[in-house]
Parts: structure tokens; C-alpha cells; sequence
């Protein structure tokens, strides 16, 4: 049996185990093995653009990290069969993570905070460039002001 909550098992389900075997998450180099072993040959990554994601994966689970990016590519086939970008890919970290909130505002913050572009993220959120341009001018001001 396995589970990546096991602190959810009752005591009596792991007194039927003989043995308890603990996976840890991935590492910075376990993330960045599944990334390449798993994005597309095609994939728009920039080796910068690699590294955000690195870090951006970092403390998740490989079966979260798979689902994020099986969505991400099936999202990009899906749509007018744009190639695999990085703004994708962080735009389905986002909806993963926060599958409950629904803020446009949100998710923009969010992509542009790990260095996606203006326009990856317009597409990758289907969202307008105005939306886009809006938010990254609020970032800037909160970030003089702070």
C-alpha cells in the first residue's frame, strides 16, 4: 500500500505493516531529472526558465509534479496545439495548487512573480494583455512601496 498522507491511516492501519518505507520528495536535482526525463522535446524552456521551474516544483510530490505537467501538455495540445511553454506550465502549477480560487488578478501575480512574460502568461492564462500589463504595473508600485 502506499500514501502521501499518511498522518490521514489510522494507528491499527500501520500495525499491519511489517515494514514502513518513507519516499522523501524530490530535491532541486530530483525535480530537475523528472523535467527532463518528462517535458516534450519541443517544450519553449529556456535554461533559466528551467531553473524557475525547479524551484517552483521544490517540496511537491513526483505524482503532483507529473499531474502538473500531463495537464500543462494536454492544455497546450488542446489548444490550438501551441508547443509546451514555460508560462504553461507555471499557469497549471497555479490551477494544481489553488484548484478552489478562480482570480485571474491571482494567477497573473503569480506567473509573473516567477518570471514568466507578458505575453506567455496572456496566453498561457488566456487572459487579455491589458489584464496583464495592469498587474505587473500594481507588482511594481507595491514593490517601491514596500
Amino acid at each position: 500500500a502506499a500514501t502521501n498522507h499518511p498522518e490521514l491511516l489510522d494507528r491499527a492501519v500501520w500495525r499491519r505493516f511489517a515494514q514502513v518505507v518513507e519516499v522523501a520528495y524530490p530535491n532541486a536535482e530530483g525535480v530537475r531529472l523528472l523535467l527532463a526525463r518528462h517535458l516534450p522535446p519541443d517544450a519553449k524552456i529556456s535554461a533559466p526558465a528551467l531553473d524557475r521551474l525547479v524551484a517552483a516544483f521544490e517540496g511537491m510530490s513526483p505524482a503532483d509534479i507529473l499531474t502538473v505537467l500531463n495537464n500543462a501538455r494536454a492544455r497546450s495540445v488542446l489548444d490550438s496545439e501551441r508547443v509546451l511553454t514555460f508560462e504553461d506550465i507555471l499557469a497549471d502549477l497555479y490551477r494544481h495548487r489553488w484548484p478552489e480560487k478562480h482570480d485571474p488578478a491571482e494567477a497573473i501575480a503569480f506567473l509573473l512573480g516567477h518570471g514568466a512574460s507578458r505575453r506567455g502568461t496572456t496566453l498561457a492564462l488566456s487572459v487579455s494583455g491589458r489584464q496583464v500589463r495592469a498587474k505587473q504595473s500594481r507588482l511594481r508600485e507595491s514593490d517601491v512601496l514596500e
